[in-house]
């Protein structure tokens, strides 16, 4: 049996997207009889498979507080200080990848195959430990819309201006990481595409595989309340257009506004802002409700899925929701078209468009009983045929059987 294992800077219990594919991925890959998978991340601790099932959850206390509040706090500091920006990238995904490498290092000898979920992890492992680098099989995923740098340079614009450490992030880091990769998975064609663009050198390495979740038992219980219920998931951040639906919100009337609740599940650096926002503008029917490690429990009760972002991969937010039969309202980034088609399951709009975001709304709150049953048979079946947790292994299992025969 070939042994993979993946190392990831950051936690593994964490509700982000990425920690959520890689869950997926070690579950899927337990019912394989000639892959075997490990995941090393800040807090698996040899336990990574209780953490995927969602036995160990986070348990708050005051490190866990003092934590967040250190991240508010450089968050804030790195938009207006490069030192600082600089600072919180080294704490934040250089030093945890070091501790995460550190600490399973002596485990790397008997993995057939070296799967990475991120740029930084792989660049600390060959500058560390070049020789067991050299000696193993390699594998990236990148999380992103095909350029592997992005969402650091969005998140850090003060480190892309800096033309220092641009250059480092751009060769020392991502081209290097990336010449020595055996493949290179992106979420989406487009991903593909615009990485060709980028990296034409490296094009041939590249697969697509998309992201897929566990089919789900989905019951057809019909529940009968007075409002219509929206919800979104993800970071409360710019990226994920928060801001955008808060402002959609704003925009519609009072009497638009009573028909619906809309649930915000997540935590973010623009939350609080927008929750003032909502408290000064008498916005009622806004629910901020934090970090979730059950989001089930809301998705159950929802009639429509919304994600404004203004920049995606493949959004695993969306396709849990496709998962339950929800309709989605979403912005046409990324991959995101390669899961809501118009009027098939959903509403595609532009990025950063306030307008055509509230007008989607209304409109579904506004369409028959029947065609909102439509769009949500619409979406279960999309991902039925694309988007399951066996299609996707299925893929990975391909890609690594391809990468252990090729020589060299």
């Amino acid at each position: 049996m070939n042994k993979i294992g993946i190392f990831f800077f950051s936690s593994l219990k964490a509700p982000t997207g990425a920690s959520t594919v890689l869950r997926n991925i070690l579950l899927g890959f337990d019912k394989s009889n000639k892959f075997s998978m490990e995941i090393f991340a800040l807090d698996s601790n040899n336990q990574s498979r209780k953490i995927a099932k969602g036995f160990l959850v986070v348990k708050y206390n005051i490190n866990n507080f003092l934590k967040k509040a250190l991240h508010f706090t450089l968050t804030f500091l790195s938009k207006y200080s490069f030192v600082f920006s600089k600072y919180y990238v080294y704490l934040k995904y250089h030093r945890n990848a070091k501790t995460v490498i550190q600490k399973n290092i002596d485990k790397v000898s008997g993995l057939d195959i070296l799967f990475f979920h991120d740029i930084i992890t792989p660049y600390e492992f060959k500058d560390k430990y070049f020789k067991e680098w050299k000696s193993k099989k390699k594998v990236i995923v990148l999380h992103t819309n095909g350029s592997a740098l992005k969402m650091l340079f969005d998140y850090f614009p003060l480190l892309y201006k800096n033309t220092k450490t641009r250059k480092f992030y751009k060769e020392d880091v991502a081209l290097s990481v990336l010449n020595d990769m055996d493949k290179i998975i992106l979420l989406s064609e487009l991903a593909q595409r615009k990485f060709a663009k980028i990296y034409p050198e490296l094009t041939s390495k590249t697969e697509v595989v998309q992201n897929g979740v566990n089919k789900r038992k989905v019951s057809k219980k019909e529940i009968v309340r007075s409002k219509l219920v929206f919800t979104t998931v993800g970071t409360v951040c710019k990226r994920k257009g928060h801001d955008i639906l808060i402002d959609a919100i704003l925009e519609m009337s009072n009497l638009e506004r009573a028909a619906f609740e809309f649930n915000i599940i997540g935590d973010g650096k623009i939350k609080d802002s927008l929750e003032k926002i909502c408290n000064i503008n008498d916005i009622n029917n806004v629910n901020f409700l934090g970090v979730s490690y059950d989001v089930d429990h809301y998705l159950e009760s929802t009639d429509c899925f919304v994600l404004a972002s203004r920049d995606e991969g493949l959004p695993m937010a969306i396709i849990e929701a496709m998962s339950f039969g929800i309709p989605i309202i979403a912005s046409n980034v990324g991959g995101v078209p390669d899961l809501v088609y118009a009027n098939v399951n959903g509403y595609l709009i532009s990025p950063a468009n306030s307008s055509e975001l509230k007008n989607s709304i209304l409109d579904f709150i506004n369409c028959t009983k029947q065609k909102k049953i439509e769009l949500g048979e619409n979406s279960r079946k999309i991902f039925n045929e694309n988007f399951t947790q066996s299609t996707m292994i299925d893929k990975y299992k391909r890609i690594f059987k391809d990468v252990l025969m090729k020589k060299g």
